[in-house]
């Protein structure tokens, strides 16, 4: 396929040996299931831009349908190589899910951006961005489930003092956090326990944001879903938070 470069816009870093030996550059471009920030457009089209230079360039993410459809969206938008309505048929073709509103709202918003920025712009991107440390993921997770627990109170709608809300993002920022945690170096300071605790926290957040793609959720499923989290978030810190 002349896949020269791998932008990997998933949370969890890339591996990067194993493309290296092939002669492939892999870029880490880390993104949330939101509208991607300035900062982020940018490098996502300074990376297609140095792809093309290599190569075909192959864009991913933990799904392979939604951040990363979006991500090849935005870049080829930003470099005035396609519109918005050509890609967002084509993240209908990748089962791009229309909760993640965040994602479609940056599409129809990215406006093709000057060629200097990119130039500029090169020297900024690395093949790997390490998740954040252990406090910042405990913050991002805390966050993702206030704001889960206040959408369960308007009965999953999105809340009026809140309009930014979307449940299946909220489920996947959470889903993605404890996989970061998960993955991450802090792990080995931990006794397996921790780590078992955090694969199940992951498993039920996983779940909970299937069942709020789906296109009929189950109200029981969902607060189900919802008390094991706090559940587990209540044990786990009774156990180890000092």
């Amino acid at each position: 396929m002349d896949v020269q470069t791998i932008v990997c816009v998933d949370g969890v870093a890339p591996h990067i040996k194993t493309p290296e030996q092939f002669g492939m550059r892999t870029i880490h471009i880390p993104l949330k299931y939101g509208k991607p920030t300035t900062k982020q457009i940018v490098d996502l089209a300074t990376a297609v831009k140095i792809g093309k230079r290599r190569g075909n360039t192959y864009i991913h993410c933990h799904h392979g349908k939604h951040r990363s459809a979006a991500a090849a969206a935005i870049a080829l938008i930003a470099l005035d190589l396609s519109t918005a309505q050509k890609m967002t048929k084509r993240m209908h073709v990748s089962k791009t899910s229309t909760h993640y509103e965040g994602l479609w709202v940056a599409v129809h918003s990215v406006v093709p951006i000057d060629e200097s920025a990119c130039l500029l712009n090169e020297n900024s991107l690395t093949s790997k961005v390490y998740p954040m440390g252990l406090t910042a993921q405990m913050i991002a997770i805390d966050e993702a489930l206030d704001n889960l627990e206040r959408m369960e109170m308007y009965n999953w709608e999105v809340p009026e003092d809140h309009p930014d809300l979307h449940g299946a993002a909220e489920a996947g920022i959470l889903s993605e956090a404890f996989r970061q945690l998960g993955k991450s170096e802090a792990m080995g300071q931990y006794p397996i326990d921790f780590s078992e605790r955090l694969t199940q926290a992951w498993s039920t957040a996983n779940e909970l944001e299937k069942e709020l793609l789906s296109s009929s959720p189950s109200a029981i499923t969902l607060a189900n879903s919802m008390r094991a989290l706090e559940q587990s978030c209540t044990t786990c810190h009774r156990a180890y938070r000092n």
